[in-house]
């Protein structure tokens, strides 16, 4: 079977029959509070939140909010995508099922990368490389006439996957402050604390927010051009800088590690997406810092 050969002329265009299906993963519960006092809590999320113990006779247990994404694809697919591909005109059933399987592979959140953990900065910054994959098919795989559309509904969908990420944060926080809100000693402070961070939500100004809009303006310089593999590395290297400066006097070494390991996941990531089809093979991404070879054979 060929792959959307009929979709415009003197295009190379992209066989989508060995698309793998991955099953998203859930965010881990019940751990503990850590470093309370350190913590500059109008950026971070529950996950961020907890850890460890604060000593030996203060233990705050917390389950953390599941993420309902367990076949989260299938109804994103219908909300955004179905009806874009169906009302594709000049185009066969054949290929409109190839150009559907290419789009649920990239909106199937990634296994792997979510086994480490959950943030709202590792969230944010999954969403918006999920953009790029949809945008990579838009122009890589539709004529023109097509892939702007594409790109406004990979855009509405971003938006609103940005947008649960906020929502989150905000269910996280109330779920602690309503809870502690009324206790005397380090829980009381930290409700206190996160009673401005609930506003700042509202408001439109908390630092997540914030932080989407540095990570939108940094992808929306990568270019699908031929720099694309160095445009790709200053992202990341944004990305970095973006967190040590926010994270302020509570950058360490733990941090760099672990900020280290979400953008290693999010170039592996990139690369289970392009390394399937021989058409994004210009797009992959270096992963030198990782011990195995990407690039299937």
């Amino acid at each position: 079977m060929s792959g959307l050969t009929n979709v415009s002329n003197g295009q190379q265009h992209i066989n989508v029959n060995h698309i793998n299906r991955s099953t998203p993963r859930q965010i881990s519960n019940g751990t503990s509070l850590h470093n309370y006092s350190n913590m500059k809590l109008d950026k971070l999320l529950l996950s961020d939140v907890v850890g460890e113990a604060i000593n030996q006779s203060s233990k705050l247990e917390v389950t953390v909010l599941k993420d309902e994404s367990l076949g989260k694809s299938e109804s994103d697919y219908d909300d955004y995508f179905s009806s874009f591909v169906e009302d594709l005109e000049g185009v066969s059933e054949e290929e409109k099922d190839q150009l559907s399987g290419l789009i649920k592979k990239a909106i199937t959140r990634n296994e792997d990368f979510w086994s480490s953990g959950w943030t709202s900065s590792k969230e944010s910054m999954y969403h918006l490389q999920t953009k790029e994959k949809l945008h990579l098919i838009a122009e890589k795989v539709l004529p023109p006439s097509f892939a702007g559309e594409m790109k406004n509904v990979s855009n509405q969908f971003t938006d609103d996957q940005l947008g649960q990420t906020v929502d989150k944060s905000l269910q996280t926080y109330e779920l602690i402050y309503n809870r502690d809100k009324s206790k005397a000693g380090p829980l009381g402070d930290i409700a206190d604390r996160l009673k401005t961070s609930i506003q700042h939500i509202q408001e439109g100004n908390h630092i997540v927010q914030v932080e989407q809009k540095q990570y939108s303006k940094l992808f929306s310089e990568l270019k699908l051009s031929d720099q694309f593999q160095y445009r790709y590395e200053e992202v990341m290297n944004g990305f970095k800088e973006i967190q040590k400066e926010q994270l302020g006097g509570s950058w360490d070494n733990r941090s760099e590690a672990s900020l280290n390991e979400s953008i290693q996941l999010l170039r592996e990531d990139w690369n289970e997406f392009t390394n399937q089809f021989e058409e994004f093979k210009d797009y992959r991404v270096s992963s030198i810092h990782n011990s195995h070879v990407d690039i299937k054979i």
